[in-house]
């Protein structure tokens, strides 16, 4: 028997749910000891349970659905976006995981979980007879890459006076409340863009959205968040990664004078070893 016929018939395996189910208890209970994608927002968080779920479990259902597995694959086109986003988001940890694992930390082989989920994904992809099924595989990946553009592109239409707010010394400057400026301001105070030990801090929340937007108008952007980005590519070699200084306190001000009603610390930290750092911290009283 050939690897390509073992590894069918592991992908294929009812027992692989188990093991996608252990997985995924692990890495959560990881995130909270020592989180890398810290605590998602409301709506990240229900995307990931209603698109993950169905891939962890497949191999339990998939030969009772015969027809109709057109609303199961648009989520696995979702499920598998969120895999590339997390597989992108974990940066140069995709390199130095396996290392680290065999050095004596097993658990941070956890960090190659979104690529055995994506695997998982394709396979089953490549395994349907139904042409209406994989197409709605590219549905939810379209969808996915329209609502990333669409942030993107409100991210540069607020950008500049987002900007000018943080540095604005006499308080003046207008921002047009919203989805967005709420996570521009807040960012790399309440809402973190990388990994633990590059955000500067510990903000406690994720929104993979406002990340993403950073990702695609920071390279080409000028101004002093744009900046300090690129200086991070060039440090780091790996465009993922954001250090400060991202002028903490002026980003407090000026969330404060937009946003007055709305806290500017959470009750949780990144990570509970880091609780402390964060909640103690003087700027977020």
């Amino acid at each position: 028997m050939g690897w390509k016929q073992r590894a069918g018939m592991i992908l294929s395996s009812p027992w692989l749910v188990l093991l996608n189910v252990l997985l995924c208890v692990l890495a959560l209970r990881a995130n909270i000891e020592d989180q890398l994608f810290c605590r998602p927002v409301k709506w990240a968080a229900i995307v990931l349970v209603v698109t993950i779920l169905p891939v962890a479990t497949h191999n339990l259902y998939r030969d009772r659905i015969t027809n109709g597995n057109a609303p199961v694959f648009f989520l696995f086109g979702i499920a598998a976006c969120v895999c590339v986003y997390c597989i992108l988001f974990l940066g140069f940890m995709n390199l130095i995981a396996l290392p680290v694992a065999f050095m004596g930390l097993p658990l941070a082989l956890l960090a190659y979980l979104p690529h055995f989920l994506l695997v998982q994904i394709l396979f089953h992809r490549s395994r349907s007879p139904q042409l209406a099924a994989r197409r709605a595989f590219w549905v939810g990946v379209a969808l996915c890459m329209g609502v990333v553009l669409f942030m993107s592109a409100w991210f540069r239409v607020e950008h500049s006076a987002v900007e000018t707010a943080i540095a604005d010394s006499d308080r003046s400057t207008y921002v047009e409340p919203s989805y967005m400026t709420e996570r521009m301001l807040g960012l790399h105070f309440k809402y973190h863009t990388a990994l633990n030990l590059f955000d500067g801090w510990r903000p406690p929340l994720h929104d993979p959205l406002i990340v993403t937007a950073m990702w695609l108008n920071y390279p080409f952007m000028d101004s002093p968040s744009a900046r300090a980005f690129r200086k991070n590519l060039l440090r780091y070699g790996w465009p993922f990664l954001s250090t400060g200084p991202w002028q903490i306190e002026d980003r407090i001000a000026a969330y404060k004078r937009v946003f007055p009603t709305r806290p500017i610390r959470e009750d949780c930290s990144c990570g509970t070893r880091h609780r402390r750092s964060y909640l103690d911290d003087a700027r977020l009283r």
